[in-house]
């Protein structure tokens, strides 16, 4: 494992120093200093965005839902898991939330229907959280990556100005 990471380290201080030797050329010169510059512009930006990506994380762990396809996941937790989904939904990837244990908790209850005296009652909660489900991903996805996304292009554009 340590040699590994050590590789990693090693390959990235080559591509840095390779960058650095490119400075000499004049068009490379150019474009490695204005990429350097709007990663330092970019650098709020990523801490704001990671952060809105947190809470739309923390809110879904909350409900309680799933990724649809957790195999793509293998050896994640639960919550990397809707992490990485709530990422994929930003860059747009789009993934519906997968409420499954509630559909299940739903059945389980429409069994249980003739025997309640509310007949329909018992669906409430139920129809509510799901609601809520699909208005939170539905507000990760306008946030993310519609608002955070121009956001990041329009300071893109400022970089070069």
């Amino acid at each position: 494992m340590i040699l590994v990471l050590t590789n990693i380290l090693l390959i990235v201080l080559v591509v840095l120093k390779m960058l650095n030797y490119f400075r000499v050329f004049e068009g490379f010169g150019l474009f490695i200093l204005l990429i350097g510059q709007c990663l330092s512009d970019l650098a709020l930006f990523f801490i704001f965005m990671f952060l809105w990506l947190y809470v739309f994380t923390v809110m879904l762990y909350i409900l309680n839902t799933t990724v649809p396809n957790p195999e793509d996941y293998p050896h994640c937790g639960h919550m990397l898991m809707i992490g990485l989904q709530v990422w994929r939904n930003s860059l747009g990837d789009i993934q519906p939330p997968d409420y499954s244990n509630y559909e299940e908790k739903f059945h389980q209850l429409d069994e249980f229907k003739t025997q309640h005296a509310y007949q329909t009652a018992y669906r409430q909660p139920i129809n509510v959280i799901i609601t809520i489900i699909w208005m939170v991903w539905f507000a990760n996805c306008i946030f993310n990556q519609i608002i955070m996304l121009n956001f990041m292009i329009s300071i893109i554009c400022q970089s070069y100005l």
